[in-house]
């Protein structure tokens, strides 16, 4: 197996990483509820992060394949998490995510379920732990 990741712990619950391939950096920090500074994302929010561009990109895919863009939709990723316990040493737990499409309402049927049925193929979303819900909800209103 290929490294694809490597990183540093900085301080105060920072680690820089840096993406083998392309060489570009991020820097996780932890929430203030678990002694971080919370000025970037935390680990689990780019687990939200990979879990909405995954299923974004596999839709985009679906829509290229009906000679669609998708360019111009959101998507917005709300993650719940159990924080009971933190402040006695526990670690919080990520109950699910709620993922949110917004797309062009002239879509027609076909086109929906052809791009709804890419969103469900994301391997991120099938990695989760099965009592990790996720939620899908698709708005067609742009």
């Amino acid at each position: 197996m290929k490294r694809i990741v490597s990183g540093a712990y900085v301080a105060n619950k920072s680690i820089t990483l840096q993406h083998d391939l392309s060489g570009q950096e991020i820097t996780t920090d932890l929430a203030p509820a678990q002694g971080g500074g919370g000025k970037s994302f935390s680990p689990t929010d780019l687990l939200a992060t990979a879990l909405g561009s995954c299923m974004a990109t596999l839709g985009g895919i679906a829509a290229e394949r009906e000679g669609l863009s998708l360019a111009g939709s959101r998507i917005e990723v709300e993650k719940r998490v159990d924080y009971q316990d933190v402040a006695g040493g526990a670690t919080p737990k990520i109950q699910g995510f709620v993922v949110t499409f917004r797309l062009p309402k002239s879509l027609t049927e076909r086109q929906r379920q052809a791009i709804e049925r890419g969103v469900a193929t994301c391997p991120v979303t099938h990695a989760l732990r099965p009592e990790v819900e996720v939620t899908t909800h698709y708005a067609y209103d742009l």
